[in-house]
C-alpha cells in the first residue's frame, strides 16, 4: 500500500488529478519530467504486484490464505487478488499506454518471465504441501501466473483469456476453500492430507463438490476451468509462444499430481467411514458454486462476451 500511495503521490504532484482519464490527458502534455513519471509508475506497479501476489512478491499470500479463518480464506481467494488484477490491467492499458516503450519493457521483460516462473514454481511447491490450505494457496500463485501471462501478451486474445480466468478462478478457488473450511469445522483441526482419509465416504456431498472444483482447476472439459485453459492456449498459439504453451501444459499435468493426492486420501485410502449427516446450510453454498462451475463450463458465452468487450476497450486504447 505504501509503494502504491507513493506512486499515486508522484502522479498527483505532476498532474494535479487522480482521475484516470484526466491523468492520461495531463501526462501526454509533459515533454520533460518523465523520470518522475516513470518512478511513480514503477512504485504503483510494484505496490499492485505485491497486493496481487505476483511472483516473487507473493510471500504474504500462502500464510494469509493458510492461517486466516476459513471464511476469510474463501473471501481472499475468490475476490481479493482478482480485484487487484482487474485494476492492474486497467492501469497498464489505460494509463501507461501513453509510454509504449515503458509498457513493452515491463510486459516483455518483467511480467512475462515472472508469470512463467509463478506457473512452474507455484505448482511445484504445491505438490509437496501436506496442509490443504497451503496447497491451495501455492496453487493460487500458479493460477495468478496464468492470468498475468495472458495480460502480458499485449493483444486482444491474451487480455480476453486473462479476464475469463479471473472470473473462472474466483469460482473455482472459492468453492475449494469453502469445502476445505467445512472439513476443518467437522474435523475441528487444520485439514491435512492424512486427516482427509476416508472423507469421500464420510462426507460424500461436500467431497463430491470439492472433486468437481478440483477437476475444474485442472481444466477438465465441461467445467469453466477448461474454458480458461482453452482460451489461454489459443492466445499463446496466436502469438506463436510455443515454449509458453509447453510450460502451461506441464504445469497442468503437475496440477493433476497435487490434486490426485487429495483424491487418493479421500476415496482410495484404507479407511472407509460410514456416511454421516452433513449441514445443508454449509454444503448448499458450496454446491451453488459447483453448479456454477459446470454451468459456465457448458454455457460460457456470457463470460466470454464480457471479457471480449473489456479486451476491446483496453486493446483499442493500447493500439491508438
Amino acid at each position: 500500500a505504501t509503494f502504491y500511495v507513493i506512486g499515486v503521490g508522484f502522479a498527483y504532484a505532476m498532474t494535479g488529478t487522480l482521475n484516470m482519464n484526466d491523468l492520461v490527458i495531463q501526462l501526454t502534455q509533459y515533454s520533460d519530467g518523465q523520470l518522475a513519471i516513470f518512478a511513480g509508475m514503477s512504485f504503483m506497479l510494484i505496490g499492485l504486484m505485491v497486493k496481487a501476489a505476483i511472483f516473487p512478491v507473493h510471500i504474504w499470500l500462502p500464510p494469509a490464505y493458510s492461517y486466516a479463518p476459513s471464511a476469510v480464506s474463501t473471501l481472499l481467494a475468490a475476490l481479493a487478488t482478482k480485484t487487484i488484477l482487474y485494476f492492474f490491467v486497467r492501469l497498464l492499458y489505460e494509463v501507461f499506454i501513453i509510454y509504449p516503450s515503458y509498457l513493452s519493457l515491463f510486459l516483455d521483460f518483467v511480467l512475462y518471465p515472472l508469470s512463467l516462473l509463478a506457473i512452474f514454481i507455484g505448482t511445484l511447491i504445491a505438490i509437496y504441501q501436506d496442509d490443504i490450505k497451503k496447497l491451495l494457496a501455492f496453487s493460487s500463485i500458479a493460477q495468478i501466473g496464468y492470468i498475468t501471462l495472458a495480460f502480458s501478451l499485449k493483444d486482444h486474445s491474451g487480455i480476453t483469456s486473462g479476464f475469463i480466468h479471473i472470473f473462472n478462478h474466483a469460482l473455482i478457488k472459492g468453492g475449494l476453500f469453502m469445502a476445505v473450511g467445512y472439513f476443518a469445522i467437522l474435523y475441528k483441526d487444520r485439514v491435512t492430507l492424512s486427516s482427509l482419509r476416508g472423507f469421500g465416504y464420510k462426507y460424500p456431498i461436500t467431497s463430491f463438490a470439492l472433486l468437481i472444483c478440483g477437476l475444474s482447476l485442472i481444466g477438465l472439459p465441461l467445467t469453466n476451468g477448461f474454458i480458461s485453459k482453452l482460451y489461454l492456449f489459443q492466445a499463446l498459439y496466436t502469438n506463436q509462444m510455443y515454449f509458453s504453451i509447453a510450460l502451461v501444459a506441464v504445469s497442468s499435468a503437475l496440477a493433476v499430481a497435487y490434486f490426485w493426492k487429495i483424491v487418493e486420501q479421500m476415496w482410495f485410502s484404507e479407511i472407509k467411514f460410514k456416511s454421516e449427516k452433513e449441514d445443508a446450510y454449509i454444503y448448499l453454498p458450496i454446491w451453488i458454486i459447483t453448479v456454477s462451475i459446470i454451468f459456465f463450463g457448458i454455457y460460457s458465452s456470457p463470460i466470454i462476451e464480457f471479457s471480449n468487450l473489456s479486451a476491446d476497450y483496453l486493446i483499442s486504447g493500447y493500439q491508438n
